[in-house]
């Protein structure tokens, strides 16, 4: 084997080279394992195929791309017609939600008590109420709710 320049390398085809460098570096009883060194175009697809998510695996799979150039527009218009597909099932979604709470404006609200004052702890242990609160302690403030008159 002759050693060769970058121009002259570059300036050869790509299966001259590859067999150029297995001859080379290469053994024979290594030579099996080189193929997967420089993988066949339908090796790179297979495995791009395998990495997809599963709800357009099957369709990607099915179209048979013939290079991982195709496989990759197919797939990302898939992903894209998915996506659409989900942003208009969000919103209709959204509608009928806006439907039904338009619909609940006209229903009666449920009766309230009036005068009810409740208080809330907020901390390790059940104060008192009766209790006078440490208010430098931010875990011991009371909170009232209700009308205050």
């Amino acid at each position: 084997m002759r050693a060769v320049g970058q121009d002259v390398a570059y300036a050869m085809p790509w299966a001259a080279l590859k067999r150029m460098i297995t001859s080379k570096y290469c053994p024979m009883e290594l030579a099996l394992m080189c193929e997967r060194m420089f993988p066949e175009e339908a090796a790179k697809v297979e495995r791009y195929i395998v990495g997809l998510p599963d709800m357009i695996h099957g369709s990607v799979k099915a179209s048979k791309p013939q290079s991982i150039k195709k496989a990759i527009e197919f797939a990302t218009k898939m992903m894209d017609k998915k996506m659409l597909t989900h942003a208009k099932h969000q919103a209709e979604q959204k509608r009928k939600l806006d439907d039904t709470s338009r619909n609940n404006q006209h229903q009666q609200q449920p009766f309230k008590k009036n005068n009810v004052a409740r208080a809330y702890t907020a901390g390790p242990e059940i104060r008192s109420l009766m209790e006078e609160p440490n208010l430098y302690v931010p875990s011991a403030i009371i909170t009232t709710m209700g009308p205050v008159h």
